[in-house]
């Protein structure tokens, strides 16, 4: 996967994705270990940034992946 800048677009980063996860938007703060950092009022809130129709119910996809550093070592 690519990430790009959007405000510099020669900015980039390429990293390999290890697992792809669906799950309710209310779980993904407990499944990536940020529960107390996220409750659902800020997760909500951050999500409705980019998808301000989201609800916490709603399926959304988790996708991890290595660092740019690991990615690089593995190729």
């Amino acid at each position: 996967m690519a990430y790009f800048c959007e405000d510099d677009p020669n900015k980039r980063a390429v990293v390999l994705v290890t697992r792809c996860t669906n799950m309710p938007l209310t779980e993904v703060a407990a499944f990536v270990g940020k529960a107390e950092a996220w409750p659902d009022d800020v997760m909500l809130e951050g999500m409705r940034k980019h998808y301000p129709e989201i609800e916490l119910t709603d399926v959304v996809q988790v996708v991890e992946h290595l660092t740019p550093e690991q990615t690089a070592a593995q190729q």
